[in-house]
């Protein structure tokens, strides 16, 4: 995505995978410059995959960020080792 952010730089998207995604959610969400999070499933062998019933689906969080603000390292640094 391109866009304005509100710094005056370039937005941006990172998809992000993890083993739970809300738990991530709230990391990423307070990374400085993160504009929103959206939460899903990747891959995997389920067309409409649910929370209780994701099969092979790995769980993923697409975040939009401010590029004026932090990059694609900055936002996956929120992530603990």
């Amino acid at each position: 995505m391109m866009g304005g952010g509100p710094s005056g730089g370039m937005t941006a998207n990172a998809i992000l995978v993890a083993g739970c995604f809300w738990g991530m959610r709230d990391l990423i969400s307070k990374c400085p410059g993160a504009i929103s999070t959206q939460v899903g499933y990747i891959g995997g062998d389920r067309a409409n995959a649910r929370y209780r019933n994701h099969g092979a689906r790995a769980h993923t969080i697409e975040t939009t960020f401010d590029s004026g603000r932090t990059s694609y390292r900055g936002c996956s640094d929120s992530f603990p080792d």
